[in-house]
């Protein structure tokens, strides 16, 4: 007996301790801000005591919604508090604050939308969401490690005063026709793959990065439009991770080695497939491959690209995976009798489904496909693409710290890198004859809030199609581009005051001002910022300062008269402190409006980024999509 009390207090004093041990820090996951204050969507607020402030960031971290927290300190007169927020715009420095944001940016949901659907599966978790929007719902399912598919349910559903509620699912059993829901799935990469099962490819240039499993090797590699082959080293006892290495080269050795697995980027399958579950081809099995699947969609996925692949299969059972053996493919030359049986899922080709025929030599491509980030070229901090020009650094620096120039070399960086993307992206447009269409394509008139707007369309910003608006845009960018970034060294001071008199940064609370050109003075609000994109933002912005535009009388300035004459506008501008990107989802604006949007750095600056943006992540790996 005292043997067994001295075991429960041995659990009492190293039991919680061991727990903590396990959970991830949250340093790890949100970056602490003292003295700041974030602004945004708040939808959540909790009354907490002093010396509570990690566990407002542990209940950030553990909802998949959350982008980051605000921790108001006690005084005599209020107790603590913490808000939650799903959007951040902002963040501004306080005394009285604690911020944290989340250091992952979040990704997008690559998937299905399936309105009046339910799925049900295994549950990684249930939200309560703070706004009736389904794409809350899809966007926490993207930022969920292991999140295969989500369900939101809406108000009133789950009772009389139910709220909206999320469903966050690692694997999807049963899908159900109701109107209570909208839901979705995550896209499959492992079909456009061809699996080398224990095999090995070398390259010239190699350089793996840790990835959790290979279903995470193959995905860095569908969302590259230059990689060809991801080859996966498979974790052990003394390896806990896995290692990942992309190429887009033709390999200069092939070895077998069953700590590794190689998936090759195959041809579309433009195959289209009867399939049918408790059914079983009797026809005579030519082939047999056993499918190195997580799951049954996997397996199904796989054994349909192998059987697309190659020209002498008609058919293909399926038998999925059981406790003692690997889904397992059998293909077939001939159809055959289908008989009615559990242990297959039946896929049958379609006769006559053919792929497209090629464009002809002359045809203008409809899409230009952006080249990946490669690993191996690290400019100031972060990987580029090698086809990326040669970045122009500002030479002159005043009252700027190492950590100073490091920190605006990394944002010059991207910001060339951003206009650099904007200014492909105009020149496609001059050459299609759909370039209208092209214009618009992505147009969302739920814009968002920044950083990181939804629309990445032109019109977003610019306004509906104009021939002349659009050949202003053209030029802008390209002389931004080519007489800035690459034909102008820039000067750069930090913090300084060039009098005793009023100083924009004081005066106007400003991140940063060009007086006069060629020289930007970053002010310490720009420093204090913790939005990386939005700092970027702001040295394009200051970029476009003293800026005629080609062929045309007028210049890039500050300019926002134009909202005025449009009463709309009047409440974005105060609610979002940047008016010029609402133009092209305001129908109520006359078109002189948009055509004195041209005429604002701000315009620019905001679409130049964010598309910029959404390419570097790799979320706009071309342009227009596949579905334009």
């Amino acid at each position: 007996m005292r043997l067994l009390s001295c075991f429960f207090a041995l659990f009492l004093i190293v039991g919680p301790a061991a727990q903590a041990q396990t959970r991830t820090n949250t340093s790890d996951i949100l970056r602490n801000l003292d003295n700041t204050f974030v602004r945004g969507g708040s939808f959540e607020k909790i009354e907490m005591r002093r010396g509570q402030r990690a566990r407002c960031a542990e209940t950030c971290q553990d909802n998949p919604i959350c982008r980051g927290f605000n921790w108001r300190k006690g005084t005599n007169d209020r107790p603590p508090q913490c808000s939650l927020y799903h959007v951040i715009s902002e963040t501004a420095a306080t005394p009285y604050f604690h911020a944290g944001i989340r250091r992952r940016t979040p990704p997008v949901f690559d998937g299905t939308r399936e309105p009046d659907t339910e799925l049900r599966g295994e549950v990684l978790k249930e939200i309560t969401l703070p706004h009736p929007r389904p794409g809350m719902c899809r966007d926490a399912c993207a930022f969920e490690d292991g999140c295969l598919a989500y369900t939101y349910v809406k108000p009133g559903r789950l009772g009389p005063d139910s709220p909206p509620t999320c469903r966050l699912m690692a694997k999807e059993t049963e899908r159900r026709v109701s109107a209570c829901c909208v839901s979705g799935r995550q896209r499959d990469s492992f079909e456009a793959f061809r699996w080398r099962r224990d095999t090995r490819l070398q390259f010239a240039i190699e350089v793996p990065v840790n990835v959790a499993d290979v279903r995470a090797c193959v995905h860095l590699c569908s969302a590259d439009a230059t990689c060809r082959y991801a080859v996966y080293r498979k974790t052990s006892a003394t390896r806990p991770v896995g290692l990942c290495t992309l190429s887009g080269n033709n390999p200069t050795s092939v070895v077998s080695d069953d700590g590794f697995s190689t998936y090759e980027r195959a041809p579309p399958d433009h195959n289209m497939y009867n399939s049918r579950p408790g059914v079983r081809n009797t026809a005579p099995n030519y082939r047999r491959l056993r499918l190195d699947a997580r799951n049954d969609a996997d397996a199904l996925s796989l054994c349909r690209a192998a059987c697309g692949r190659d020209p002498e299969c008609k058919a293909a059972n399926l038998v999925p995976a059981s406790n003692s053996s690997s889904a397992r493919c059998n293909m077939k030359k001939t159809l055959a009798t289908n008989v009615f049986d559990d242990c297959c899922t039946s896929n049958s080709k379609i006769p006559n489904s053919k792929p497209p025929s090629p464009p002809g030599p002359n045809t203008i491509p409809t899409r230009i496909r952006f080249s990946a980030n490669d690993p191996g070229n690290v400019i100031a901090g972060d990987p580029y693409p090698a086809d990326m020009p040669n970045v122009r650094y500002p030479v002159n620096w005043q009252g700027c710290s190492n950590d100073d120039r490091a920190l605006i070399r990394r944002a010059w960086t991207r910001a060339h890198h951003n206009v650099w993307r904007a200014r492909q992206v105009m020149s496609h447009l001059n050459a299609q004859p759909r370039r209208a269409a092209m214009w618009t394509w992505s147009f969302t008139d739920r814009m968002g809030t920044a950083p990181g707007y939804n629309n990445i369309s032109p019109r977003g910003y610019f306004g509906s199609y104009d021939h002349g608006r659009f050949h202003d845009v053209r030029r802008v960018v390209d002389k931004l581009f080519v007489d800035r970034f690459r034909g102008k060294t820039f000067r750069i001071k930090c913090r300084v005051r060039d009098s005793d008199g009023a100083h924009p940064c004081e005066t106007f609370n400003a991140n940063a001002n060009t007086s006069v050109y060629g020289t930007i003075n970053l002010c310490q609000r720009w420093f204090d910022n913790g939005v990386f994109i939005d700092q970027v933002t702001i040295l394009t912005h200051e970029m476009l300062h003293w800026m005629k535009i080609p062929k045309s009388a007028y210049w890039v300035t500050d300019r926002h008269d134009y909202w005025r004459s449009c009463r709309d506008y009047r409440g974005a501008k105060a609610r979002y402190d940047d008016a010029a990107v609402w133009l092209g989802m305001n129908r109520g604006c006359k078109d002189w409006n948009h055509n004195r949007a041209v005429r604002a750095n701000d315009t620019y600056a905001w679409w130049i980024s964010t598309l910029g943006d959404r390419i570097y992540r790799g979320r706009l790996p071309q342009f227009p999509a596949e579905d334009f």
